[in-house]
């Protein structure tokens, strides 16, 4: 059986340059350390199914690309791999598959602005709703006949 302490140990020689993939790499250096993929998952509390996908770089299967890339960020860490290396490595391996990672839109001030039109919109439209259904309740529990409007 193998123990945790297999993760904390650099395995020398793997340095990322021979690897065709972040998926090769991983791979290599779990199996480096004795682990299986339901160890890793385990530890980088994932499913095995999501393990399996990142080494056979099967993108298809995982969830969005920025995902992908904090998994990688997480089995570098844990398999004591040069995290930025390895995510070099992924991105590499994307471009060559012709994919991008997606870029974070910034917020424009025109997008604050259509939501603050917007928010005042839906506050108008809450004050008017509350103004009725409390019209309704006074109407319902007499309160207007105490003011002798009915």
């Amino acid at each position: 059986m193998n123990s945790d302490n297999n993760l904390d140990q650099p395995v020398p020689g793997n340095q990322g340059s021979d690897f065709v993939s972040p998926g090769d790499w991983i791979r290599q250096e779990r199996e480096d350390r004795g682990l299986d993929q339901k160890q890793l998952a385990k530890y980088m509390h994932l499913t095995v199914h999501y393990v399996n996908a990142l080494e056979n770089c099967d993108y298809n299967r995982l969830p969005a690309l920025t995902f992908v890339k904090g998994y990688y960020r997480t089995a570098a860490r844990l398999l004591a791999i040069d995290e930025e290396a390895l995510v070099a490595c992924y991105e590499a391996h994307l471009s060559s598959l012709g994919m991008t990672q997606p870029q974070t839109e910034m917020v424009t001030s025109s997008a604050i602005n259509s939501f603050e039109e917007n928010s005042a919109s839906v506050v108008l439209i809450i004050v008017i709703l509350l103004l009725i259904l409390t019209a309704g309740a006074m109407y319902w529990f007499g309160g207007f006949s105490a003011l002798g409007l009915f």
